[in-house]
């Protein structure tokens, strides 16, 4: 009896502690998208979105980023803007982040007649990104 209540007090101290691993990596991420944003906004970017939410607990942090909105201000300029788009990051696969773009998305590029636009809304709207550490 006692063996089992070590176990099981071992087990909740393992989960308690993955619980508070878990969302300091939430606050994290939301950190660092808004030090992206301020970085690329100092670049010149416009950088606009919605809220951003962070769930998928216990197993990976699903970042949703709702109503993006990226613009190079520079001529000729590029814009981009959709319904959300949608990051899985998981701890077992370190660096290599799948990304979802569900809804409706614009690209628009150029200026006067060399203007160019465009929207899409894929029916496998999926990709890759690679972060570092």
């Amino acid at each position: 009896m006692r063996r089992l209540s070590i176990v099981l007090v071992a087990l909740l101290a393992a989960a308690a502690g993955w619980a508070g691993v878990w969302f300091y990596f939430a606050g994290q991420i939301e950190e660092q998208i808004a030090h992206w944003k301020a970085d690329r906004q100092s670049e010149g970017l416009r950088v606009a979105h919605g809220p951003v939410t962070v769930s998928g607990f216990p197993f990976a942090w699903r970042v949703q980023i709702a109503q993006p909105d990226l613009a190079d201000t520079f001529s000729p300029g590029w814009s981009w803007r959709g319904e959300a788009v949608v990051a899985t990051i998981s701890p077992w696969k370190r660096g290599e982040v799948p990304l979802e773009f569900p809804g409706e998305h614009f690209l628009a590029t150029g200026t006067g007649a060399a203007a160019r636009s465009v929207s899409a809304r894929a029916e496998r709207p999926e990709g890759w990104a690679w972060i570092d550490a």
